[in-house]
């Protein structure tokens, strides 16, 4: 992702483990840091938990749909801070469809995450069953 997005004249800093923390802590404070468009931070899951920046996410884009809701809702949790409005974007697989449809069946409902099953299995079509 990061090396599509350099090509195409966007720029972009990476926050994963597979980093030396000393890089990952830079990219961390040059993403937090900045004023205006801040670049677009590749990161992993990683990035879910406990990170908070002084600028604005406006974004997050979820490349792999987490395995559960939890995950779901913490990496979605980091645009919309402090009262700002925000939008989470989710690439899905068809395996994603089971886990995805239950998330917005709850948001909707106002239903509970935490008993969301992780279950990436295809759901089976009416149709499907002989």
């Amino acid at each position: 992702m990061d090396h599509y997005l350099r090509e195409n004249d966007i720029e972009t800093l990476c926050y994963h483990g597979e980093m030396p923390t000393d890089l990952r802590s830079a990219s961390y404070r040059e993403f937090a840091d900045s004023e205006g468009i801040p670049p677009v931070l590749i990161a992993t899951d990683l990035a879910a938990r406990g990170l908070d920046f002084n600028c604005d996410v406006s974004h997050v884009i979820m490349f792999d749909f987490p395995l559960n809701a939890i995950e779901f809702i913490h990496r979605s949790g980091r645009t919309a801070r402090a009262g700002k409005s925000g939008t989470a974007i989710s690439l899905l697989d068809k395996r994603d469809l089971v886990l995805a449809e239950n998330i917005k069946t709850a948001l909707r409902t106002g239903g509970s995450l935490e008993s969301l099953s992780s279950s990436k299995e295809v759901p089976r079509r009416t149709s499907d069953v002989a």
